[in-house]
């Protein structure tokens, strides 16, 4: 191929591998949550869904809680589906361990 040939090659098709089709799962729980759950949550899977306001505060909590390899383990799973979004409330949802006082 020549260079003129490729200098005339349309890029307008092309997608930008940084834009996510996904917003931040976090970002996305945050927003939902200062609206009062009224904001729908986007999954991978395509769905909305709007998500109980305990459900999503019970993910914050234990996320926070998390170190950073295990929080992006977590958001994966959770970004999937709804169904899959309940499953990881119930599976990370732990009782706390209580904080030191030392």
């Amino acid at each position: 191929m020549k260079i003129n040939e490729l200098l005339n090659e349309s890029f307008d098709n092309v997608e930008d591998p940084d834009t996510d089709k996904v917003p931040n799962i976090v970002m996305q729980i945050r927003k939902s949550m200062d609206t009062g759950g009224n904001r729908p949550i986007v999954f991978r899977d395509g769905s909305k869904a709007e998500i109980p306001v305990n459900a999503m505060i019970a993910f914050l909590n234990r996320y926070e809680d998390l170190k950073p390899m295990d929080r992006e383990e977590m958001q994966n799973m959770a970004v999937q589906s709804k169904e899959a979004f309940i499953d990881v409330v119930k599976s990370y949802n732990k009782p706390r361990a209580p904080k030191s006082i030392y």
